[in-house]
């Protein structure tokens, strides 16, 4: 980053005094939960990740943690917008419609051979 800028850059001294108050920005870790019966989208499997989620989630550190289990996607209807879960298994019959949603999300929240879920 120091050679984009001159040295006696304001720009420069406000960054690296932010750098080393703040640190690096880019502390993550990524977590992948493979069913090991084989099936994604099975009521068991995603109960056991929900508990996994709710449990990382309360840890000492952890800011914010993202997964396909809480994402919702906006929908415009007559009366404004509104948001619908990607992930519904509270019943079968929900849990058949979220299947059709899943592939856009391949290579990011779910593992590009759909396998695994990415926390």
């Amino acid at each position: 980053m120091n050679s984009f800028f001159p040295q006696d850059d304001s720009d420069l001294a406000f960054y690296q005094q932010f750098e080393k108050d703040f640190e690096s920005d880019n502390d993550y870790l990524l977590i992948a939960l493979q069913n090991e019966n084989g099936n994604l989208i099975a009521k068991s499997f995603l109960e056991k990740c929900d508990l996994i989620k709710e449990g990382i989630s309360q840890l000492s550190g952890v800011d914010t943690l993202i997964s396909i289990l809480d994402l919702e996607l906006p929908v415009i209807g007559l009366f404004g917008i509104s948001y619908s879960k990607v992930f519904d298994w509270e019943n079968e019959d929900k849990l058949k419609q979220t299947s059709t949603k899943l592939s856009q999300f391949k290579g990011s929240l779910i593992s590009s051979d759909g396998e695994s879920l990415l926390f």
